[in-house]
């Protein structure tokens, strides 16, 4: 009867890289065709040298081991050889006897010999074939030692030339019939050559995942995968073999995900099991994508399943840090954000992608927010290190607002989140404004992070302006005392870059006037900036005419009633008929009065309309335009050629 199982030897499963190396000929000594009257002489012999304290002979001529086998190896070695399914497959990876057997040859001298025997057309038949095996082995015992391409490649060329022929086969029959044994029926030659070709992809394909595994391969690790697929006789031959390979790999995967999947609420353990997902992704599932290829199904499966895990640890630790106000908090959201991004870059199913952008979305909002509001809190701190302080927040929170920009599909709503991102800049910002640096050194030294930083690009251009008056706005909240160590900032004179879009040709000198606060005629300190021919001639202001000098006088009588209204309102002796509406306007004029009035006195009505204003969001609203528009014009008309 015949056996119809398709791996009746197992060698896609069991072969390894010590198949030549360990062979039970190669460290018996014995030729493959030993008798077992030859195997027990061997036996004997064996015991004998140990007995005597001598070392044990070896009779391999080609490939001998260096060091030599112990009496213990051999013994082992001529143990296998007694069970006949064993030891016709370890005849099939060892030479095979010839004519020339007996005679001192090297590798190089038997590769020579048996080249011209398997094409010398004189030899019989069964030389020929004998030849084409021999070189096969040889081959693949060399290829063995070191995994390279060229040595595949000479062992699978080799190899078809022994599959091709038909007297391989008939050897392996003649090998049976002379073992005579009812566990080897003559059948099982046939089986044996058929799964020659999945052990030989399946050994090349394991030794490929140690390189892999080990690190040393990623950049052949293609090429060798192209090799086997030329190699192959058959695709489904080389799938058989592969899916053989990456068993114990998907095993372990699997492992991983139930541990994943167990109930867990402590965020030092979800932190972990996201970590082991991770290091899951970075090795073992990228060696299984590597060797099946992305579009595998057990690759898109286990793939999916991955990065469900992970985004939902993702999500639970998330939560965690919303419901839990610890501090750095901002930070460990960061690393939330980059589980996801690894669980997206596995390019999961539709849905489930769908639903970690969602998720990317809410939670990069939040992680900006903290970073932000723990910037604050770190510059009431500490207002001495306020720069650096903001200098660490926009290298941290700019990449999030690029990345934000890129989830965010409502409009609205992304101003919303750069607007509140840069107050809560400013607010770190002003915290340094009350140190001795002063206000002005502050604006500078915001100019210069965001100049400077890259977050320009994270905005969208409307909120590029915004920050950019906020900024300046800074100039409205100066401190009481006179500052006049502006020009002694050593970034600004350092800097050939333009000052304001920041090209790197900038052979203008711009001059800003700063106004010296808390005098009855204000100093006005010049600030040297670099800048470049356009921008000079955009922002550099002309004489005013005429015509502007009448509409400033217009402008302060109109500014003048306001003031007194707002002085009323502001002390309960009259409320604006107007409501919140009235109220904006007012406090937006009498903000665009700093040009004009002592910005001392100013900034004290200004600070009395914003307690009076905090009920009403949108009166703030006003306020901040008001002071932003301020802010602008005034800097316009202070620079100078």
């Amino acid at each position: 009867m015949t056996d119809e199982r398709p791996d009746v030897f197992g060698l896609g499963e069991t072969l390894t890289a010590d198949v030549c190396r360990r062979n039970a000929f190669r460290l018996s000594g014995l030729p493959v065709d030993a008798t077992a009257r030859q195997m027990r002489r061997r036996g004997d012999e064996v015991q004998a040298a140990e007995r005597l304290g001598l070392p044990v002979r070896t009779n391999a001529q080609v490939l001998p081991l260096d060091p030599p086998p112990d009496a213990e190896a051999v013994r082992t070695a001529i143990l296998r050889l007694r069970d006949p399914v064993q030891r016709l497959t370890e005849e099939l990876f060892w030479f095979w006897p010839t004519p020339s057997d007996g005679q001192a040859q090297d590798e190089t001298e038997a590769r020579t010999t048996w080249q011209a025997v398997a094409k010398d057309p004189a030899r019989t038949a069964e030389e020929r074939v004998v030849a084409k095996h021999n070189l096969g082995v040889l081959e693949l015992a060399l290829a063995l030692e070191e995994l390279t391409v060229r040595g595949w490649r000479a062992t699978y060329d080799a190899w078809a030339e022994v599959l091709a022929d038909d007297g391989f086969e008939a050897w392996l029959v003649r090998r049976v019939k002379a073992l005579d044994d009812p566990r080897l029926p003559v059948t099982m030659a046939a089986r044996l050559v058929r799964e020659v070709p999945v052990a030989l992809l399946a050994l090349h394909g394991r030794l490929l995942l140690q390189e892999l595994q080990a690190e040393t391969i990623y950049a052949d690790a293609e090429i060798h995968l192209d090799l086997m697929r030329s190699a192959s006789p058959d695709p489904e031959v080389l799938h058989r073999a592969l899916n053989g390979v990456v068993r114990p790999v998907v095993a372990r995967i699997r492992s991983r995900c139930e541990q994943a999947r167990l109930p867990a609420d402590d965020p030092v353990l979800l932190k972990a099991r996201a970590d082991d997902l991770v290091d899951c992704l970075d090795d073992e599932f990228e060696y299984l994508a590597i060797l099946l290829g992305d579009d595998a199904a057990v690759v898109t499966g286990l793939g999916d399943e991955l990065a469900g895990l992970l985004r939902t640890t993702a999500v639970k630790i998330a939560n965690h840090l919303l419901a839990n106000e610890s501090p750095g908090r901002g930070r460990q959201g960061k690393a939330v954000i980059d589980y996801l991004v690894v669980a997206l870059t596995i390019g999961p199913a539709e849905q489930l992608m769908d639903r970690i952008d969602e998720d990317l979305t809410i939670i990069v909002d939040n992680v900006i927010h903290w970073l932000a509001d723990e910037a604050v809190a770190e510059a009431n701190r500490e207002p001495a290190r306020a720069l650096v302080t903001a200098d660490r927040l926009v290298a941290d929170a700019a990449p999030l607002l690029r990345q934000y920009r890129g989830l965010q599909d409502e409009p609205e709503i992304l101003f919303g989140v750069e607007q509140d991102f840069t107050y809560l800049l400013t607010m770190v910002l002003l915290a340094h404004a009350d140190t001795p640096l002063k206000t002005a050194q502050a604006r500078l030294a915001a100019e210069r992070i965001y100049r400077s930083s890259g977050l320009r690009a994270a905005f969208e251009d409307d909120t590029e302006d915004y920050l950019r008056a906020t900024l300046q706005y800074l100039d409205g909240n100066q401190a009481d005392e006179p500052y006049r160590q502006v020009t002694q900032l050593p970034t600004i004179g350092a800097e050939r870059a333009c000052w304001w879009c920041g090209d790197n040709d900038a052979p203008v000198t711009a001059v800003v006037a700063m106004a010296v606060p808390g005098q009855a005629n204000p100093d006005i300190t010049p600030v040297p900036l670099p800048c470049c021919v356009d921008c000079a001639r955009d922002k550099i202001d002309t004489e005013p005419s005429p015509m502007f000098g009448c509409v400033f006088i217009l402008a302060g009588l109109i500014g003048t009633v306001t003031l007194i209204f707002c002085l009323l309102g502001l002390l309960n002796i009259w409320e604006p008929p107007g409501g919140t509406t009235l109220n904006g306007i007012i406090s937006g004029t009498l903000a665009v009065l700093n040009i004009s009035i002592n910005r001392k006195f100013s900034n004290s009505l200004y600070a009395a309309a914003m307690v009076r204003a905090r009920q009403h969001p949108d009166v703030v609203a006003q306020l901040n335009r008001g002071l932003s528009t301020m802010a602008m014009k005034s800097d316009r008309s202070a620079i100078r050629p």
